[in-house]
């Protein structure tokens, strides 16, 4: 997914890589808001990396750190991944253990909710800095913020599953989130997906869920069929899915955001 948001002509981009993605933002900030943004990122970053031995995450994955005793943030980060387990019955999964051979694997692994999430506290701390349209690209999941009511909105394009150099839909975004899911991202990985969807995108509010609901909905391999359990969150959140068949189906208010 690439932003092609004229709401950025002409104004200044941020460009850094964290968390093995490269992050790029832009609107209007400064320097020093741009600064504590990415400063806001790295530190998330430091705390809750799966790959990083010395993070908080880690230590308590291999039993150096008891629950209770781990940071506020890093239990409010675990609930919610839970809440996210039970309420896609356990498609969006951040104790792989569960399903593998080895009950004594100590992997804990909430990347598909936690980049979203340190993404969207880094937004919410330009925003409290005074930045205004911000759009904030890491890896093809986006953040619109704060848009200016009298500038249009942010177009956004999903990339078609079989040409990297080709969209199959632009959305237009003046505030929330987009997050996509699909083989053409990150491989044939996802476990539990049967191979009948190409891609999902999620639009909503938050970007940690929209990216753990487009992980859970891809890995159903339904198509372009929704999971029953996709009611609890229709509400906030709206999907786009593309087969195997290159068919496209989306639910309401997404429907309404494709521009072509």
């Amino acid at each position: 997914m690439s932003t092609l948001a004229p709401l950025l002509a002409g104004k200044r981009r941020w460009v850094e890589r964290h968390m093995n993605t490269t992050i790029s933002v832009g609107g209007d900030l400064d320097d020093s808001v741009a600064q504590a943004l990415f400063a806001s990122i790295s530190n998330d970053e430091a705390r809750f990396s799966r790959f990083r031995p010395d993070s908080e995450l880690a230590q308590l994955a291999v039993g150096d750190l008891e629950f209770d005793r781990a940071s506020a943030d890093l239990r409010h980060l675990l609930m919610l991944c839970d809440n996210l387990r039970v309420a896609t019955e356990g498609w969006f999964e951040y104790e792989p253990r569960r399903r593998r051979s080895d009950p004594a694997d100590p992997m804990l692994d909430p990347s598909a909710f936690a980049k979203g999430w340190i993404v969207g506290r880094a937004a919410r701390v330009a925003r409290v800095a005074g930045a205004r349209n911000l759009v904030i690209n890491a890896g093809g999941d986006v953040v619109v913020d704060a848009i200016d009511p009298t500038l249009p909105a942010c177009r956004v394009g999903i990339r078609h599953p079989e040409n990297p150099n080709a969209v199959a839909a632009v959305l237009g975004i003046r505030h929330g989130a987009v997050a996509t899911s699909g083989t053409y991202e990150r491989g044939d990985h996802i476990r539990g997906h049967r191979g009948a969807t190409a891609s999902v995108t999620v639009i909503g509010p938050d970007l940690g869920i929209a990216d753990a609901l487009s992980t859970a909905v891809f890995a159903t391999g339904l198509g372009t069929r929704i999971p029953a359990w996709w009611t609890t969150f229709e509400q906030s959140y709206s999907l786009i899915v593309i087969d195997s068949e290159m068919r496209l189906a989306a639910t309401e208010p997404a429907a309404r955001m494709i521009i072509t």
